[in-house]
């Protein structure tokens, strides 16, 4: 029986390729959620983010179902150019602290406003179909209106 082949032990290539491909196994089925469903705190400011730019459709897809059904895309621009008028937009944002609960999260972001003050807010997070979505925006609307009455009908 032959173990070499172009110089080479088969038996050595075997297990180089049996430890190639468990450690290929091993990356993919335990972080391969990590590299794909983003956490809670990257939904939260990938949401502030596109909002600021103005991804109108990439800020709604962050939503919930539920949401996106109440919180239309011209809803949004209402928000962001209200935030606009009162804070000369968003600077940056950044996740500061997460609750997380199962399938739901808390996600507390700072957010950098171009007038520069900053404000924190919190945003809460429902975990659906795998991936964590936005499921209120309550306290994204304080950021424009102080007065409950004004927040209600924006929505």
């Amino acid at each position: 029986m032959k173990t070499k082949l172009g110089g080479m032990n088969i038996p050595i290539m075997v297990a180089v390729l049996a430890l190639a491909l468990g450690i290929t196994w091993a990356a993919i089925n335990l972080s391969l959620e990590r590299w794909f469903n983003p956490t809670p705190e990257i939904t939260a400011e990938n949401f502030i983010s596109s909002l600021a730019a103005h991804r109108y459709t990439g800020a709604h897809n962050n939503l919930t179902s539920d949401l996106r059904d109440e919180v239309s895309l011209e809803s949004l621009q209402i928000l962001i150019a209200g935030i606009e008028v009162k804070k000369n937009g968003i600077e940056q944002a950044k996740a500061e602290e997460v609750q997380q609960y199962g399938d739901t999260a808390f996600v507390s972001v700072r957010i950098e406003m171009k007038d520069g003050s900053e404000l924190t807010v919190e945003l809460p997070l429902l975990r659906e179909n795998g991936l964590w979505k936005i499921s209120a925006l309550e306290e994204m609307w304080t950021l424009v209106f102080t007065s409950p009455r004004f927040r209600a009908l924006s929505l």
